[in-house]
């Protein structure tokens, strides 16, 4: 990716990778990037250039097709069954009915799948241990069910979501593009899924193991593979979630007392995919990547738990040019869609998290804000300026200990896929079902349904391919060549925009976003 940088007194000056220096903040150097770039390869892609302007600094970017923004929104703990068997028999805009289109269950077939909303108080087991049972509706039976107060007389893992809760997922689906086998990349809870989610890994770290460290003793106990510290000794961080449930903390500032002048360090080191776009695009990383989330001290909040990614946010004591945000509800991000010269520009890729009461984690706090939410996001980039050049990839960081029908294909008896890719350092398996929808203008069409079989992973490929970066060298890799292109036509015009409707209206800021 070339880069032409134009500063603010004139003068031009040709960067490759280069940083514009824009601030002084302290930067650990992240590992870097070995393979070669991949060469995008979707129908009908082709080159394009947009200028960015940030900090009196003007940068004319060339990218390899017409994509300039990629949106990724990870959701939390559903599977496909649980999120849409509602609609089993609803028509489907493209023929058929949803059931058949996006292969759910029909709820009244065997198991009979019992209707809990988005907001019911119970939590199915969806540790790593607890993805080695299901594997037949009697297993899932043994699944242990987690409340915060008596148990719902529904409370069951074979569960899905009434409608019309799910209506504006469905409109996303039926007007843009949707992924119907895609695996979770790790079969694990929350922290190692959000780790995959920026870097194809966790480097073998799970929120789900006894303290200090979070290993995944069960993916290494069924994928024996030997477990090394990727930065070759041990770690220093602990990630220990807690033990009462409010998807919780990295807590790395106060409560372990680390290290002189880190207080308490983070949990791993590799290289992630915002390392590659940065040093692609070159500074400010605020114009390149941005990772939003509620807070800075969730396991949610992925960056956070890299050393360097975190050392970076740290030591920037206004934090107003990290590309780090702490942004409940992501209110600034959509009001700066629409500013002439917002604060922090609309980058090259974005992460967005939402707070726990608007994620569809189940026992979280009751309510079902999720499809409203994200509703109010996707609405504000497709009604944006940027629409033309954006895509937006939504997902859910994993599945939630919810039945799923499809039975992930595998060797052994008791686990799906282990991982393809060989990581020593990271001896995770491929787990069950996720939903995927893609939003973009250049879907192949609309209500278009893909069911090729992939890793979550193959998110990182899109990224990858879409920018011109090189593999991470993890689950990435494991795809081959698969970046979602069956999803993607370049060969037509860019479809215009249509309004997510269904479902009630967001308000934002209305409700409290804290970490508890």
């Amino acid at each position: 990716m070339r880069c032409l940088v134009v500063p603010a007194t004139g003068g031009l000056a040709i960067s490759i990778g280069a940083a514009v220096a824009l601030a002084t903040p302290v930067r650990i150097a992240a590992p870097a990037p070995a393979p070669a770039p991949r060469a995008p390869h979707f129908r009908g892609d082709r080159p394009s250039f947009a200028r960015r302007d940030f900090a009196g600094t003007h940068r004319i970017l060339a990218f390899p097709g017409q994509i300039q923004h990629v949106v990724l929104i990870y959701m939390e703990n559903r599977t496909p069954d649980d999120l849409f068997s509602g609609y089993f028999h609803v028509p489907f805009p493209g023929g058929g009915t949803y059931g058949s289109a996006l292969d759910v269950r029909d709820p009244d077939a065997l198991p009979t799948l019992a209707p809990n909303p988005l907001g019911q108080h119970f939590d199915p087991d969806h540790s790593n241990r607890g993805s080695f049972v299901p594997e037949s509706a009697g297993d899932y039976q043994k699944v242990p069910i987690g409340c915060r107060h008596a148990c719902p007389p529904t409370a069951s893992v074979f569960s899905y979501v009434p409608a019309p809760e799910p209506s504006p997922y469905l409109a996303m689906i039926s007007n843009f593009a949707y992924a119907s086998h895609v695996l979770q990349a790790n079969a694990g809870p929350s922290y190692a899924a959000h780790q995959y989610a920026i870097a194809g890994q966790s480097g073998g770290l799970d929120d789900d193991a006894p303290p200090p460290y979070r290993y995944a003793p069960y993916a290494q106990a069924e994928n024996p593979q030997p477990v090394a510290d990727v930065t070759g000794g041990s770690f220093t961080g602990d990630c220990f979630s807690g033990t009462t449930y409010s998807e919780a903390t990295l807590d790395m500032l106060s409560v372990y007392p680390g290290t002189a002048g880190n207080p308490h360090p983070p949990c791993a080191e590799y290289t992630t995919i915002l390392d590659e776009i940065g040093s692609a695009f070159g500074a400010p990383l605020v114009a390149d990547w941005q990772y939003v989330a509620y807070a800075n001290d969730t396991i949610w909040a992925a960056p956070m738990a890299i050393d360097h990614l975190y050392m970076q946010y740290r030591h920037d004591p206004t934090k107003s040019v990290e590309p780090f945000a702490v942004d409940p509800d992501a209110i600034d991000f959509v009001k700066a869609l629409g500013a002439r010269d917002p604060a922090r520009p609309f980058a090259a890729l974005t992460y967005l998290t939402p707070c726990p009461l608007e994620s569809d984690h189940p026992i979280v706090n009751g309510t079902s804000d999720g499809p409203a939410w994200l509703t109010y996001v996707v609405n504000a980039i497709g009604e944006s300026k940027y629409w033309p050049n954006t895509t937006i990839v939504v997902t859910w960081d994993d599945w939630g200990g919810f039945y799923d029908h499809y039975r992930p294909p595998g060797s052994w008896p008791h686990h799906p896929v282990p991982n393809p890719y060989g990581n020593a350092n990271d001896p995770y398996e491929w787990g069950f079902r996720v939903p995927l929808i893609v939003i973009s203008p250049y879907v192949t069409a609309r209500g278009y349904v893909s069911t090729r079989l992939r890793s979550q992973s193959a998110i990182l490929n899109y990224v990858e391919s879409t920018f011109g970066l090189g593999s991470l060298g993890a689950d990435d890799m494991s795809n081959g060549s698969d970046d979602l292109g069956d999803l993607f036509d370049f060969s037509h015009r860019a479809l215009p925009y249509v309004p997510i409707t269904g479902g009630s209206v967001f308000n934002p800021g209305s409700i409290s976003c804290s970490a508890s």
